[in-house]
Order: C-alpha cells, then structure tokens, then sequence
C-alpha cells in the first residue's frame, strides 16, 4: 500500500503581504526555503486539525506543483469563513518591525 502524500498548507510569505488578517500568527516558517509565513486563523484550525500537514510558502507551493505537475488546491476552511477573514484584513506590521 502507498504511503498517503502529503497535505501542504501554502501560506503568504511574511515579509511580501502587504495585507494580514486579524489574528494571524508568523511563527512558522516554510518547510523547503525556510521563509517565515503568515498562518491566518483559518489555517491554524487546518493545522490543529491535521498536524502532520506542512506548512510551506506560496512560491516554494507554486514551483513544486509546476516542476512535479502534480497537486491540487484546497481552501483551508469553508469559503464563507475565508470570506469572513478577508474582510477583516488590515496592514500587514510584521513587515516594519523586521
């Protein structure tokens, strides 16, 4: 029997978004460049619910799927809930402290 392939959680590079949501955390980094990412609120619950997931940045996600040709795209919560997120965006401050 295969061994299940991994899930992936892609997260916006800390430093390159400009807009967070409120109560995201930055204290992951991705699992292949090592970047610190923002995980919104959404995706800690995907990550409490599936620890064994790897948390990995937008453009190490987008190169992977473009070089393997392989993966597919998932919300990490109902959409209503990420749209509840979206709306409660504002400015990024993790950037201007580093």
């Amino acid at each position: 029997m295969k061994p299940p392939q991994p899930r992936f959680l892609a997260c916006a590079p800390a430093e390159a978004a400009e807009r967070m949501v409120a109560g995201s955390t930055f204290d992951r980094s991705c699992a292949q460049c090592r970047a610190r990412v923002m995980i919104a609120p959404s995706g800690r619950a995907a990550l409490a619910r599936t620890p064994e997931t790897v948390v990995i940045c937008y453009d190490c996600a987008i190169a992977q799927m473009a070089a393997t040709g392989q993966g597919t795209i998932e919300l990490a919560a109902p959409a209503a809930e990420i749209a509840r997120e979206i709306r409660t965006t504002q400015p990024n401050t993790w950037r201007k402290r580093n």
